[in-house]
């Protein structure tokens, strides 16, 4: 649920995070999807949690909100996330994201910019940008990603997401990521899961995996479009590598290969 790169812990069980920012995120993106905009213009919003768990004992857990606007084919992107973190603590990110169509409705290239900020002292920032092509109900995001946080950690590498329609109301969702971390290591992760529409407006996911050295594919928003693929401008504008917390500190020595398990549940609004 973050981009987490492994190193030493810090901190030890979850603190409590206050929830003020939360109401205030439902509020801005009530305000967004009530503001005038084309006659053609698609506009979508969801809400939800997501819990993951992942390299060096790491837990987080997150509320998120996200509204989105299309038009022409693009589209643009607010997301906010309160999240509890037992490495860097509590704290809240906020996503601005924006596509445009290349050539075709079916093939996006996006930009998302992410800042991460603590009730303490931790900060970071994100940024990921990539083609996003959809046919038949499937999608595939390829993405350039660097992040860098004020505690050493950072990572500049590339994630694939893919995500298949297996069933009426079942998708099979998969993503891959590789990158240079610091200290002159890599890290990758690799994970593969399923999203279930179980209501017209209820979608729960699950996706497990491994990674070494970290990852920077196992986030939330990472998943905040997850689920929600048949809106075409909620799908997916947020996926992978993704943040609703920060990263660990520098880079062990010792390869660290850990298990990461990654669950979510979303309400489309309206």
């Amino acid at each position: 649920m973050n981009v987490e790169i492994a190193g030493s812990r810090r901190g030890g069980a979850v603190r409590p995070g206050r929830t003020g920012f939360l109401p205030a995120l439902l509020l801005v993106a009530a305000w967004l999807a009530a503001l005038a905009v084309p006659a053609r213009a698609d506009v979508a919003g969801a809400v939800g949690a997501d819990y993951y768990s992942g390299p060096s004992d790491q837990v987080t857990r997150g509320v998120l909100g996200v509204a989105s606007v299309g038009v022409a084919g693009g589209f643009a992107s607010l997301a906010g996330v309160r999240f509890d973190d037992n490495l860097v603590g509590a704290g809240f990110s906020v996503t601005g994201g924006a596509g445009a169509p290349l050539g075709s409705p079916s093939r996006l290239f996006r930009v998302l910019a992410t800042r991460f900020v603590g009730d303490a002292s931790f900060r970071a920032w994100r940024l990921k940008a990539g083609p996003f092509f959809q046919w038949g109900g499937s999608t595939l995001g390829l993405s350039f990603l660097r992040y860098v946080d004020d505690q050493s950690g950072e990572a500049t590498g590339g994630i694939a997401e893919l995500e298949v329609p297996v069933a009426p109301r079942w998708k099979a969702t998969a993503s891959g990521s590789a990158a240079a971390i610091q200290a002159g290591e890599r890290s990758w992760s690799g994970s593969a899961g399923i999203a279930w529409t179980a209501t017209p407006h209820v979608t729960l996911t699950a996706e497990a995996g491994v990674a070494r050295n970290g990852s920077i594919a196992s986030a939330a928003p990472a998943s905040a479009g997850r689920g929600l693929r048949d809106n075409p401008v909620l799908g997916n504008l947020l996926g992978g590598g993704g943040g609703q917390g920060g990263a660990g500190a520098a880079s062990e020595t010792t390869p660290d290969v850990s298990a990461t398990l990654l669950m979510g549940i979303r309400v489309p609004i309206p």
